[in-house]
């Protein structure tokens, strides 16, 4: 029973933080964020990362989550896809979050009439340094990318003060 309570605890401690302390905590979250996508439709979310991707930063590691968070979402509740792929990369300090789905796209006005989580996603960029792009596909679907130069985006301290 003592621990059924500890696996439910450590369950709702990584709902609110997901992105451990170690600086290979992100890729490991990303990777469970797809893993448990897979539950609800399984084989939707295709995740690709290199290993060696480290974030020394918690609270940059914790926006770059929660923009990868809600752009799935954004695409499992809006766009009707059937798939879901969600990388990570890095070349040199660039590092790279792509979310991208085969579902229907927008146009640009969709896009002009952003809702709160497009505004959050952009915002969550902006307080790390990151550039975020939403564009629709080629034929069809979205492709959410967040780039950021890592050396800049995390100085000490500096994200301490605001919410995850």
């Amino acid at each position: 029973m003592t621990g059924k309570a500890l696996s439910l605890v450590r369950g709702m401690a990584r709902g609110i933080f997901p992105v451990q302390v170690e600086s290979d905590g992100l890729v490991s979250a990303l990777r469970d964020l797809a893993t448990k996508a897979n539950f609800v439709r399984e084989g939707s979310v295709q995740f690709h990362a290199s290993e060696d991707i480290r974030v020394a930063d918690s609270q940059v590691a914790l926006h770059l989550y929660r923009i990868a968070q809600e752009a799935m979402s954004n695409a499992a509740r809006h766009a009707n896809s059937s798939r879901i792929v969600l990388s990570i990369a890095q070349n040199g300090p660039e590092l790279t979050l792509t979310i991208s789905d085969d579902g229907e796209g927008f146009t640009a006005d969709t896009n002009a009439s952003e809702g709160i989580g497009l505004r959050t996603m952009r915002y969550r960029a902006q307080l790390i340094g990151a550039n975020i792009t939403i564009r629709s596909g080629p034929e069809r679907g979205t492709i959410v990318e967040c780039v950021l130069n890592l050396p800049s985006a995390e100085p000490a301290g500096v994200l301490a003060s605001h919410l995850p």
